[in-house]
């Protein structure tokens, strides 16, 4: 019987061999195919962020800024695919509603990033305080692009001139902020912008010594050129020559304000001739009050070591107005001055010192004279002290008023 049972067993083994094998070929063909498609197409792309709005360069993003995008990351580029590993961080270009958001477009993670990061390598961010501009810098926003004026007073033929001119064109602002608490320009609007280190010296600078002012531009129009200096009489004169007569009244012209500032060194002579050397004389008892124009280059006898310059002061007064300046740490010396504009544009100065002893009795010498001068001219004031020989050379500078100044005056 088992016999029997062997050669069925065999037949049977031979049917399901050739029946798996029939089956594997029937179906090989259609699974081929579809595992090919499966190795080329490689894993699903993974998700990642977009600018939701506008960002302007600088911000540290906030959830409304970002929103996920089921696109994949283009290909070479290292994108952000989460929306906690983008916030807190500030984008380092402007960025587009629906622009993706790349590693390389934003600062280091929070922890390790400052404010720096947003500043290219090679430029500096600069603070201006800007006057005169209100109704612009609360147009101006990240990203824009404004030029700068500064307005000055400039020496004129006659005295200071009121000119303003652009200082830096196109500049790209970073920031805008409120006015400075405690600064001695408190009320201006501090604007941050983006400059070379060259070009920020010339901003840091025209913001120390005159009114910076912004112009605002369109952020496409990056054009460079810079506009030279304008005088307020080239204005004048234009709006003369542009303003049709039969509209206008004749006004007669007024006389220009102008202030006077007398810059004052007080020097110290090194050897027994500087004073003669400059146009004054030595008395006997070194005592004798003089009042004399200045002859002599009191500042290259200080290059050569003829005298010393030991202290420095300035007083400033109106026209027709007067002023009086002392020598800082010794008492009883004054001198008072009063000057007044002549019709032929020269400077007369009433120069009146005092010099007032310490013992009992008190003593008293004074003099008054009256000089007249040529812009850039000084004038000496000797006899003061017989301690040490110390004389005042005083230089008097006419500065035109500014035109705002003036009018709330």
């Amino acid at each position: 019987m088992r016999k029997n049972l062997i050669p069925l067993l065999a037949i049977a083994l031979v049917v399901a061999v050739l029946s798996t094998a029939v089956f594997y070929g029937l179906i090989a063909d259609r699974l081929e195919p579809a595992k090919s498609a499966s190795a080329s197409s490689g894993p699903a792309p993974s998700a990642m962020l977009v600018a939701a709005r506008n960002v302007d360069r600088g911000k540290l993003l906030e959830s409304a800024d970002v929103r996920v995008s089921p696109l994949g990351c283009p290909a070479g580029q290292k994108c952000v695919s989460n929306v906690a590993d983008a916030l807190g961080r500030a984008t380092l270009d402007p960025l587009v509603e629906g622009q993706t958001i790349a590693e390389g477009s934003l600062s280091r993670p929070p922890g390790i990033t400052t404010p720096s990061s947003v500043i290219p390598v090679g430029m500096r961010a600069v603070t201006m305080h800007v006057a005169d501009s209100i109704g612009v810098v609360q147009m101006i926003r990240a990203g824009d692009r404004v030029d700068v004026q500064v307005i000055a007073m400039r020496e004129g033929p006659n005295g200071g001139v009121l000119a303003v001119q652009s200082v830096m064109p196109s500049v790209e602002v970073l920031n805008v902020g409120p006015p400075e608490i405690g600064s001695p320009l408190t009320g201006r609007p501090v604007v941050t912008v983006l400059l070379s280190p060259a070009d920020a010296d010339r901003v840091s600078l025209a913001d120390t010594v005159g009114r910076l002012r912004v112009v605002l531009r369109n952020r496409k129009d990056i054009e460079s050129k810079a506009s030279p200096a304008t005088g307020a009489m080239a204005v004048r004169r234009s709006l003369n020559a542009t303003t049709s007569p039969s509209l206008v009244a004749p006004v007669a012209a007024a006389a220009p304000a102008r202030d006077i500032y007398f810059d004052v060194q007080w020097v110290s002579p090194k050897r027994p001739d500087t004073l003669e050397a400059l146009g004054g004389h030595t008395s006997a008892d070194g005592e004798a009050l003089q009042v004399l124009p200045v002859t002599g280059s009191w500042a290259s006898m200080e290059r050569e070591g003829r005298l010393a310059v030991v202290a420095e002061s300035q007083v400033l007064t109106r026209e027709s107005g007067e002023v009086s300046l002392e020598r800082e740490g010794v008492p009883g010396i004054q001198i008072r001055l009063e000057p007044r504009m002549r019709a032929d544009g020269r400077l007369s100065v009433r120069v009146e010192p005092a010099v007032k002893s310490a013992g009992s009795p008190s003593t008293e010498r004074r003099i008054r004279s009256d000089l007249s001068f040529s812009p850039g001219q000084s004038f000496l004031v000797a006899g003061l002290s017989a301690a040490d020989g110390v004389f005042a050379v005083i230089t008097p500078r006419i500065v035109e008023r500014n035109p705002v100044e003036r009018a709330r005056k």
